[in-house]
C-alpha cells in the first residue's frame, strides 16, 4: 500500500512539474495586418521605399517574464514588396529572382544581450541567420520588445548591403537610374497568442 501511495505521489509531483514547464513555455505567431516592414534606399536620381504586408513568422519564450526567447522564425515572401511603382516593382522581383527563390527568411541563433529599462520592455541584442536568394548571412539586430498582454511587438532597423546576399542592385532605363548597395530594413513585428 505505502508503495502504491508512492508511486502515485511521484506521477503527480511529475504532473505537476510538466504542466508547469508547459505553461511557462509560449509560443506567438506574427500579424502580418498590424506588422510593418519598410526598405529605405537611395539611386542617383532619388530616394526610394518598398514595403511588405505579407510577412509571416513565430516566436517561443522559455518564460515571457524574463523575456527569454526560446525561437524567432520570420519569412517575407520577396514578391510581396510593393513600392507603389510598376516598373520599380518589376526590376525589385529581376534582382530578387521571384521566380526562383521565394523567400527571406530571418532565423535567431543566439541571444546576446537582455535589458530590462522598464516592466515589460526590453533592448536585446540577438544573432540569426538572414538568408537572401539562399545566400545565407550571420547578422546581429537590436531590437525593442515590448510585451504586452498576448502581444509581443519588436521593433528595429538593420542596414546591409544588397551585394552581400548575391543582389545585383537594381537598374533602370537602360542603366542610367542606379540604386545605392546599401539599403535599411524598418520593422515593426506584432506577434500574439497561438
Amino acid at each position: 500500500m505505502k508503495t502504491l501511495l508512492k508511486h502515485t505521489l511521484i506521477i503527480q509531483l511529475f504532473l505537476i512539474v510538466f504542466l508547469f514547464q508547459t505553461s511557462s513555455a509560449q509560443n506567438f505567431e506574427l500579424v502580418p495586418e498590424e506588422s510593418t516592414l519598410i526598405i529605405n534606399g537611395t539611386s542617383n536620381l532619388h530616394d526610394w521605399t518598398i514595403t511588405s504586408s505579407s510577412c509571416t513568422g513565430t516566436i517561443s519564450f522559455n518564460d515571457i517574464n524574463k523575456c527569454s526567447i526560446n525561437s524567432l522564425k520570420f519569412e517575407v515572401p520577396p514578391i510581396s514588396l510593393k513600392s507603389g511603382k510598376k516598373g520599380m516593382d518589376k526590376n525589385t522581383y529581376k534582382a530578387l529572382k521571384t521566380d526562383e527563390f521565394k523567400n527571406i527568411k530571418f532565423l535567431l541563433t543566439e541571444v546576446t544581450t537582455l535589458n530590462n529599462s522598464n516592466p515589460n520592455n526590453y533592448s536585446i541584442e540577438v544573432e540569426g541567420v538572414l538568408s537572401i536568394m539562399e545566400n545565407n548571412k550571420k547578422i546581429l539586430l537590436k531590437n525593442n520588445i515590448l510585451l504586452n498582454n498576448n502581444n509581443v511587438c519588436i521593433e528595429g532597423s538593420k542596414k546591409i548591403k544588397m551585394t552581400d546576399f548575391g543582389v545585383e542592385p537594381p537598374k533602370a532605363l537602360f542603366g542610367t537610374i542606379t540604386t545605392g548597395d546599401e539599403i535599411t530594413i524598418d520593422y515593426k513585428l506584432i506577434f500574439k497568442t497561438i
